[in-house]
């Protein structure tokens, strides 16, 4: 049996479903996710925070650009908040003070603290070498789940159709339409989104289409209870380096701490690597002074970059019909309202599909073009 659709996304983490979430009012949208739920792989495993101050200049742009959606969701969206005050706390010893200026000059809303104000803050750190830090007030948590399920929701009540368990085996190009084989179905469309995360050069190889060199990342996260010099307080702010190589945030009586890394991986069901795990604890004990009493679990996603590290949403140059929405990196959650948006507007050249709030969007910047020579 063939499911005829305008749309084809592949893929129902949060860029998939947010993309399919935006488009469904106007088009007949399949969506068809490989595992049993959606959000299996790296969706469900982000310690997700909405942090205006990260990545490169595309990502900061789409976060700033969700911003009002994520702090105001359209009614009927989720059953409660989609964000959560944390605030973030960059801590510098007095040999990185450099590089945290370096930050703060091209930062928005991030403060610098003294050794004192910071402390004030979280009084913990008294033991540590802190000497400045950034504080950016306004980075608040996500909740991920109420955000992924609130854009499938939106998708299914707006008559879109979602599989799951429904691998992609093969897919083909004949009369401008694409014909995607998923599990006992055949799926046909013009117009095929690649949502496919860590695995969307994989994908477009079966579709035809050159890749554009996606590297998958592991990123780990160890969960430890802290030793009782050490009390732990639900509302610290999440605390990074201002290197970039560790941070951790308080989360259900226990203390997330990871190392920031970032290690080649094909794409695959992650699992953390014990040596980094112990990586990322010794970094923040140095750093912070805190003291480790055990380490409860532990786990690990793939975060997805492109070879600039910019995000990708836009029809591949080459192959009609074809459309990348991928190499969101370890952004997707806080940048995916745009993201979803600007997918949506493109797939059915339609400008006027918006959001309540939604900041400037330079859709230029994000095309796959850039990334072909």
């Amino acid at each position: 049996m063939s499911v005829d659709a305008d749309v084809i996304v592949v893929g129902a983490g949060i860029a998939g479903a947010s993309a399919a979430a935006f488009m469904v009012g106007a088009a007949k949208v399949v969506m068809l996710e490989a595992e049993s739920q959606p959000g299996y792989h790296t969706t469900g495993r982000s310690a997700a925070t909405f942090i205006e101050n990260y990545g490169a200049p595309s990502v900061r742009m789409m976060t700033r650009a969700s911003a009002a959606f994520l702090r105001t969701p359209p009614a009927g969206f989720c059953d409660g908040a989609i964000v959560s005050a944390r605030g973030l706390l960059y801590l510098a010893r007095e040999s990185e003070v450099a590089a945290l200026d370096t930050e703060l000059a091209v930062a928005n809303g991030m403060a610098r603290l003294n050794r004192e104000q910071a402390l004030t803050l979280v009084p913990a750190l008294v033991n540590g070498p802190t000497h400045v830090a950034g504080h950016e007030p306004d980075a608040q948590d996500i909740d991920v789940n109420q955000l992924h399920q609130g854009y499938l929701r939106m998708f299914t009540r707006g008559g879109g159709t979602l599989v799951c368990d429904a691998r992609v085996a093969s897919i083909r190009r004949s009369a401008d339409v694409w014909t995607v084989q998923a599990g006992s179905e055949t799926y046909t469309a013009p117009t095929l989104v690649n949502a496919a995360g860590a695995w969307g050069d994989e994908l477009a190889s079966l579709a035809g289409v050159a890749a554009l060199g996606l590297q998958p990342l592991r990123r780990s996260i160890a969960v430890v209870e802290l030793d009782a010099q050490t009390p732990l307080d639900a509302n610290w702010p999440l605390l990074a380096g201002v290197s970039g190589d560790w941070y951790c945030k308080p989360e259900s009586g226990k203390l997330w701490v990871s190392p920031a890394d970032e290690t080649p991986s094909p794409p695959c069901d992650a699992y953390p690597d014990d040596f980094d795990l112990a990586v990322g604890v010794e970094r923040m004990q140095q750093a912070t002074g805190f003291m480790v009493k055990r380490q409860h679990s532990s786990w690990a996603g793939l975060r997805t970059f492109a070879p600039d590290r910019q995000l990708v949403n836009g029809f591949d140059p080459d192959v009609v019909g074809f459309y990348w929405l991928v190499g969101q990196g370890g952004y997707g959650i806080q940048t995916s309202a745009a993201m979803g948006l600007a997918c949506a507007r493109s797939v059915l050249r339609d400008g006027s599909i918006s959001f309540a709030g939604c900041g400037p969007i330079d859709a230029a910047v994000l095309g796959p073009e850039r990334l072909r020579v």
